[in-house]
């Protein structure tokens, strides 16, 4: 059986938290005009090199956007699922952004929230 890629694992840490979690982007289909912008979206980031060349760090980020406001307490729960994976670990260089906008077909304001992750590889 083959191991599950980073990716893979990614994912499925978190479905749990979200029926809509997508990779690079959601698809313009994913949604109808009334449904809210209620998903988890996850992607790779650019890849920091180690200063003598030996070393790099494979970057993520993952972003939550729910219509109106994030649950309290669920940034919290996604970092501490995503942590759980081996060897990823919370970007310590990054800060955990927040980004505002209105769906314009509710006009609802919708709330994001990007968090960077880590995992150290050599080369």
């Amino acid at each position: 059986m083959d191991e599950k890629t980073l990716l893979e694992r990614i994912d499925e840490t978190l479905k749990p938290f979200d029926d809509h979690v997508f990779y690079g982007a959601v698809p313009v289909t994913s949604f109808d005009d009334a449904d809210p912008w209620d998903f988890i979206v996850f992607m790779r980031e650019d890849v920091p090199v180690s200063a003598n060349c030996t070393s790099i760090a494979r970057s993520y980020c993952v972003v939550i956007s729910r219509e109106g406001h994030i649950p309290e307490g669920l940034e919290e729960e996604v970092i501490d699922a995503v942590r759980a994976i081996p060897g990823i670990k919370l970007a310590n260089d990054r800060e955990i952004e927040y980004e505002y906008t209105i769906n314009p077909h509710s006009h609802e304001a919708v709330e994001a929230c990007a968090i960077h992750f880590r995992k150290g590889a050599k080369v």
